[in-house]
């Protein structure tokens, strides 16, 4: 019988301790993305690196018939590629994962894999035409 005590005890503690952690990271993911501001290079959790154009409130905050609070639904405008060379991409702001800082590493100072930039080459102008993928018929003589 002591033993089962202990045990509901163990678990009644080992769930608390857990929500605990979970509110807390929660937390400092709000915290995180309630900073956000165009012109930021963020991370998105898939691993794309880009810099923020546009912050969107495609839903903003409302209290629904039933009195529960609703959070305003955000999308990110976020730019990756080049600056000659953009390219655009239109995010739910949950799928940032971090904000970087110009060196590359993120703000909590863990580093971020850094590659050497690729040199710049000149591309060949296109001057020879593909091959056509269909064979051509043989007739029967």
């Amino acid at each position: 019988m002591l033993i089962l005590v202990f045990l509901v005890v163990g678990l009644v503690l080992m769930m608390i301790w857990s929500n605990r952690r979970r509110r807390t990271a929660q937390e400092q993911v709000d915290k995180m993305l309630d900073s956000l501001r165009p012109g930021q290079r963020v991370r998105t959790g898939s691993g794309i690196i880009g810099r923020i154009k546009e912050i969107r409130e495609e839903v903003p905050a409302h209290t629904n018939e039933k009195g529960i609070t609703v959070p305003a639904v955000k999308s990110v405008l976020l730019q990756t590629g080049t600056d000659k060379y953009p390219a655009y991409m239109l995010i739910d702001i949950y799928a940032i994962y971090n904000v970087m800082s110009e060196e590359g590493h993120t703000i909590e100072g863990l580093p971020v894999m850094n590659l050497p930039a690729p040199e710049k080459q000149e591309l060949p102008e296109a001057t020879e035409t593909l091959p056509n993928p269909k064979p051509k018929r043989q007739t029967k003589k």
